[in-house]
């Protein structure tokens, strides 16, 4: 767990796809204002020399996508059955916990920092503009960044 896990649910759960480390928070400050990016920490690590070259996520295009995410694995909770028959007991557990958080089965409209907490193992960032979700119950997904 981050230092901010509280008011930035993603921080320690960013990972560069290429590298392997995480992503740090940054606030770019451009003429048209601020921007809040994610960024592969080994990007420049030496100053001036540019370390790994993935790609940065724009703060609003990952809680977006996270949202697409989270519907999508709430449209799938049938899936889920198998882990809870034949999962071990922290899949079976997680399952559970996951059914109770979505038991309503209401659609996620805009990003809620307490659920991102209780229900995102991490997210892998790619070259391909693709992001990879893995949830705490098991799931995964690829969704890519419009």
């Amino acid at each position: 767990m981050g230092r901010y896990t509280d008011e930035q649910p993603f921080s320690c759960k960013v990972i560069c796809g290429t590298c392997g480390k995480i992503y740090n928070r940054r606030t770019w400050t451009r003429p048209n204002g601020k921007h809040i990016v994610w960024q592969c920490s080994e990007r420049y690590k030496e100053k001036g020399k540019v370390g790994c070259n993935n790609i940065n996520l724009h703060e609003k295009d990952l809680e977006k996508v996270f949202v697409i995410a989270w519907n999508s694995v709430i449209e799938n909770k049938e899936k889920w059955s198998s882990l809870e028959k034949y999962g071990n007991e922290l899949e079976r557990l997680r399952v559970r916990q996951f059914k109770g958080l979505v038991k309503n089965g209401e659609v996620l409209e805009k990003i809620d920092n307490e659920l991102i907490s209780s229900v995102l193992e991490r997210v892998e960032g790619n070259n391909n503009r693709n992001l990879k979700f893995y949830f705490l119950n098991g799931s995964g997904i690829e969704i890519g960044i419009d």
